[in-house]
């Protein structure tokens, strides 16, 4: 199952009712994807690599998501998200299943249009 990596300065959309992507966003495929891409993020904010209960928090994060929180009242949220739900938030109106679509044209096409 995919998962959307955002940071926000609150609580982060909730994607099964968004319009359109969160800007400080990507998509990846895994789970262990997430949580690098959560490291990373977690890093370029910090200056420095998660250590202690943070890398922690982050190698213990579920399939089902969860949030790390950053300073300044930040956070870095990891949503699990169907296939069909980040190709729409992709800004694609059609279900991707339609139109013999690829799992990684779909991320492609969301990290494409966040990226931009």
């Amino acid at each position: 199952m995919p998962h959307v990596i955002s940071k926000s300065d609150g609580p982060p959309p909730d994607l099964d009712l968004a319009d359109a992507a969160p800007a400080a966003s990507a998509a990846v495929r895994t789970l262990a994807a997430a949580r690098d891409e959560v490291s990373r993020v977690y890093g370029e904010h910090t200056g420095h690599r998660p250590q202690g209960s943070t890398a922690r928090a982050i190698i213990d994060l579920p399939e089902d998501g969860g949030t790390i929180a950053l300073t300044g009242g930040a956070v870095i949220a990891v949503q699990p998200v169907s296939w069909a739900i980040l190709y729409r938030l992709a800004g694609r109106p059609s279900n991707p299943g339609s139109l013999n679509v690829t799992e990684q044209q779909v991320l492609d096409a969301y990290n494409a249009l966040v990226l931009a």
